[in-house]
């Protein structure tokens, strides 16, 4: 728990690359405790909360760095599954679809240079599209959320004036899992598709077409989540809380580097980046938030392993 809170600290006050790599090297190091204390941690209810909120921090460092899961984490979720609930059964599913994309994103690079590699990730990306698609259309209704709209000139809302009201902040993170994880298997269709050579022309036209009208739809989705996070809509009347801020950044952050041209969504994003970093003291939020103002998205992982970050504290 002390490992995991201090990779929250990273999160809060995160003023440069190395808060990142701070942050990864705390879920490391809580990953090889767990292991240490064995599977009987399943056992208890406490153990398989930390379990699971440590597998959702697992996930989103391997989703950055490229990285498979590790096996023991699969295996694990597998077993914490046998004392849970409907509700934990749907967030396994997710999960392990997760788990799937990552490995894809582990192996697309290496893939791309091997004589049949693009058929191989767009088989992939096609597959792992088809779990999250099959995941969406049969969550219950209790995953509900209300569609409303507002023409005010709160800042908080996007263009649109639309913003999503859910039963809860935890219903809330669990659909921008979803839709994150959706965004970033669109982007690999999109990228791969022109050199997906065993279909027409036509054939990559409507793919093509209907990967875009997907990325706006989620991308849109995303945004709209924001005010709930950020108090509006909520009936209970609670402000902001950190933990709640510190689920949405990365959300906002692939939607901003996978916005398309004439990048409004970005430049919105940027602001709610700022904000949550002024109004929740998130200051991740507010780096992000100046490394979209400057750079595509943040590059320090693929920074050589030599590379001495402290020498520039500014440099993403």
């Amino acid at each position: 728990m002390a490992i995991m809170l201090l990779g929250t600290f990273e999160t809060i006050t995160c003023s440069s690359p190395q808060s990142i790599k701070s942050w990864a090297n705390h879920v490391n190091g809580a990953t090889a405790i767990v292991r240490l204390r064995g599977i009987e941690q399943l056992q208890t209810k406490v153990g398989n909360y930390m379990f699971v909120y440590l597998r959702t921090q697992i996930v989103i460092d391997c989703l950055q760095r490229r990285l498979v899961v590790p096996p023991t984490i699969l295996e694990w979720s597998e077993v914490a599954l046998e004392s849970g609930s409907t509700e934990d059964l749907l967030e396994y599913d997710l999960f392990r679809i997760v788990a799937k994309l990552c490995s894809l994103r582990s192996i697309e690079m290496d893939q791309a240079s091997q004589t049949d590699g693009k058929n191989v990730i767009m088989t992939l990306a096609h597959s792992v599209d088809a779990d999250l698609q099959g995941w969406v259309e049969q969550l219950p209704l209790e995953y509900a959320y209300s569609i409303r709209t507002c023409r005010s000139s709160n800042a908080v809302l996007s263009e649109s004036g639309q913003y999503h009201v859910y039963p809860n902040i935890w219903t809330l993170i669990i659909w921008n899992t979803y839709r994150s994880a959706r965004l970033l298997t669109n982007e690999i269709l999109m990228k791969w598709l022109p050199c997906h050579s065993t279909q027409t022309s036509s054939f990559h036209t409507m793919q093509h077409r209907r990967c875009e009208i997907l990325h706006a739809e989620i991308s849109s989705d995303i945004c709209a989540s924001a005010p709930y996070y950020l108090g509006v809509g909520n009936s209970a009347g609670q402000n902001p809380r950190a933990a709640a801020g510190s689920s949405l950044i990365w959300p906002l952050y692939l939607t901003a580097i996978t916005d398309r041209p004439p990048f409004a969504t970005r430049a919105w994003v940027i602001t709610q980046l700022d904000k949550i970093g002024e109004i929740m003291g998130i200051r991740q939020a507010t780096s992000l938030a100046n490394v979209l103002k400057t750079k595509y998205e943040v590059t320090v992982w693929d920074r050589p392993k030599s590379y001495a970050i402290d020498a520039e504290e500014d440099d993403w």
